[in-house]
Parts: C-alpha cells; sequence; structure tokens
C-alpha cells in the first residue's frame, strides 16, 4: 500500500465543488464486504476520486454511511483493523437446539452498538447525500431510504433474514437489501457526471456437479446476486445520458472465509486490486463514456 493511505482516524472535509459530480454505488457482501469496500475506497481515494453522494445496500451501506459521515478511507481502515467477530457476532442462547422456534440465531445488540458509536442518528446529520437499501416484510418491496433514523436503516439494510431480526422503522419492518436490491442506486443517479458501481462479492466458482445442499443453496444464492448486478449495470447502460461516465469496479480477492466472518487482509487485497482496476480504465480511455460499464 502507498505511503499516502494511514491509519489514524481523521475526518475528510466536505467537498465544496468539483469539476464532476461522483455518486459512490456499493453493492453488499456481509462482513467480509467491509473489509472488501475499504480496500475499493483505499484505492479510489488514492486515484483523487471522491463521492459527493452515495448508496448502498448491507455492508455497501455501513462503509456509505461513514463516507458520507465525513470519515476518510484511511480511518476505516484504522476502525476495521481493530474490530474481530466477536465485536459483530453474538449468537443467541444455545440457539441449535431452539431453531425450530427462534427467527434469527445472531443478538444484534453488538453491531448496535458499533453503529451508535460511530454512525449518526439521524440522515440529516451527514454532510453527503445517502440512500440506503432495504428489504420491507413482508412485501418484499425494496425501499431506498434516505431520510429518519439512519442507524435503524443501515441495521436494517444488513438484517440478513435468519441471521438478525428485522428492524422496525416507523409502522413498519425491514431486513436485508440484499435479497430485492443488492446494488441499490440513488433514485436521483442521472443527475451525477460519474457513477462508480461498488461490488464487494467476487465471483464465486462452485463445482460442476450437483454438489450438497450447502453449495446448491450458495450457488443459487450467487446467481441471484449475478442476476440483479446486470439487470441494475443493463438500466443505467440504456438511460444514462451523454457525458456521463459509468464505473465498475469489483476486485477479484481470495474466495475464503464465510460472508459471516472478517478477513482483513482483503483489504489490501481489494485495494491493490482495484488499483489495477482503475489504471487500466484509464489506460483504456482517459474521455470515455459509458464504455467502462461492462
Amino acid at each position: 500500500m502507498t505511503g499516502a493511505i494511514q491509519t489514524e482516524h481523521e475526518f475528510a472535509r466536505p467537498i465544496r465543488s468539483a469539476a464532476r459530480r461522483v455518486l459512490f454505488c456499493r453493492s453488499g457482501g456481509g462482513m467480509r464486504g467491509l473489509d472488501i469496500h475499504c480496500g475499493i475506497w483505499l484505492a479510489l481515494a488514492d486515484a483523487g476520486i471522491h463521492s459527493a453522494a452515495n448508496s448502498g445496500t448491507s455492508a455497501g451501506a455501513i462503509i456509505s454511511a461513514l463516507d458520507s459521515r465525513g470519515w476518510t478511507p484511511a480511518a476505516c481502515r484504522g476502525l476495521l483493523l481493530n474490530l474481530r467477530d466477536r465485536h459483530v457476532r453474538r449468537d443467541r442462547f444455545l440457539w441449535q437446539l431452539r431453531i425450530r422456534w427462534i427467527s434469527h440465531f445472531l443478538d444484534p445488540s453488538r453491531i448496535s452498538g458499533l453503529l451508535a458509536a460511530h454512525v449518526p442518528w439521524r440522515f440529516d446529520m451527514l454532510i453527503k447525500p445517502l440512500t440506503v437499501w432495504a428489504t420491507n416484510e413482508p412485501s418484499g418491496a425494496q425501499r431506498g431510504i434516505n431520510s429518519g433514523d439512519l442507524r435503524a436503516a443501515v441495521l436494517a439494510s444488513m438484517s440478513i433474514a435468519g441471521v438478525f431480526p428485522p428492524v422496525r422503522i416507523g409502522a413498519e419492518w425491514f431486513s436485508d437489501g440484499g435479497p430485492t436490491n443488492y446494488l441499490g442506486l440513488a433514485a436521483d443517479w442521472e443527475t451525477f457526471d460519474d457513477i462508480y458501481f461498488l461490488i464487494a462479492s467476487p465471483p464465486r466458482q462452485y463445482p460442476v456437479e450437483r454438489g450438497g445442499i450447502l453449495t446448491r443453496l450458495m450457488r443459487n444464492i450467487a446467481w441471484l446476486i449475478e442476476d440483479q448486478i446486470g439487470e441494475t449495470l443493463h438500466s443505467v447502460h440504456r438511460r444514462a445520458h451523454a457525458g456521463q461516465r459509468i464505473f465498475v469496479l469489483r476486485p477479484h480477492v481470495a474466495n475464503t472465509g464465510g460472508s459471516l466472518r472478517f478477513n482483513h487482509k482483503l483489504i489490501d487485497q481489494a485495494f491493490s486490486a482495484t488499483r489495477t482496476q482503475l489504471e487500466a480504465l484509464r489506460c483504456a480511455n482517459n474521455n470515455s463514456t459509458n464504455s467502462e460499464l461492462k
């Protein structure tokens, strides 16, 4: 990593003016997705690319909230390196024996405490606009939340069904945004000059043979994610206006560890891979319009 990347906790200055307005759109990705998103963010900052607004789902919602609050990626890295699985995971008492009678197996109190310590209470306390994507229960409708209780919205966006309980916002209940909008996009995306789609889930390779129950389940989830990503990018490609530039950054990192575990080695891996992708995009065509969309 370059010498420009530091680990002290600091806040970025609000972007007052820029030649081009930039939107970061961050995908889900679980706990390891936080590490990957941090590495992507570090590489973007190292290249002098900063957001004017953010949109995110699940892990992407957490990192986007820090970005919109004014955190630097270096500060985010410092925070993550001090976190262990136990700071987020807290299994409910004997959940394996009670699995028929409970709706979730992780206690959300620890992640709620982390959000309370590092994320403002309300959206209007942010310095950059933010959209957080969650799924309404039980209708299954996708919802982009950009006002009100920020911590509840972020917690809902990452509350995977069966893992964490749904979150009540107003009179409605919400859970993980991934099943309905894995790569959530701000409603006003067409007003931005540059859009960066930041994807923290490297394509997974599963055995060709039928495999066991878990393998088949994870393979189908991976297909669902790929379909959502493809639909989002196709829609934006059709509607993007002249002069609007679309970038897709999806660093290839090691597929090690589950989505409910940290892997802080992925921060540096994602940083290096994203920096390589950015350099390739610049070399291909610095003035291209929508040709970066793949």
